[in-house]
């Protein structure tokens, strides 16, 4: 089980998508989300905070090695590298908004899907390859992650 909830940026201007794969971790793991534009005046602290495309994720890492254990660690060597990218704690996808974006990209293919089946499966496949490259070379972490393991 997951679990999935939206965290509002410090200046209320945006939100980010967070998942918590296998709800190892609660939502309090995460302390702030910093946008592309308040986290200009945010001083980065890498022993809690992770970086993302001019986005800030702030976790709590007290929280965070106290359940250290449950995700295979021992306290002290969870990092909030480790928790964003093994997705204990990071986006709902590719990026803070991965999921709207996704769904708004999508219903322009779902037409194809009534009428000609394996054009909408071509097309699908085409959209998902260009989708993660633009995401990968727009600078998303995760998106890069998963372009390097699809390119080995």
């Amino acid at each position: 089980m997951c679990m999935a909830f939206k965290k509002r940026c410090s200046c209320s201007k945006s939100h980010a998508s967070i998942h918590n794969d296998g709800s190892l971790l609660p939502e309090e793991v995460i302390v702030s989300v910093y946008c592309d534009k308040c986290s200009a005046s945010v001083h980065f602290d890498p022993e809690s905070m992770v970086k993302d495309n001019g986005w800030i994720i702030e976790y709590d890492m007290e929280i965070a090695n106290g359940l250290a254990g449950k995700m295979g660690f021992v306290t002290g060597e969870v990092t909030p590298e480790i928790i964003f990218d093994n997705n204990y704690s990071s986006w709902n996808g590719y990026s803070p908004n991965d999921q709207e974006d996704k769904a708004k990209e999508k219903s322009q293919l779902l037409s194809l899907a009534s009428g000609d089946r394996k054009r909408y499966i071509e097309e699908f496949k085409i959209w998902t390859e260009k989708r993660l490259k633009r995401l990968s070379e727009s600078g998303w972490r995760k998106a890069r992650k998963a372009m390097e393991m699809a390119l080995s």
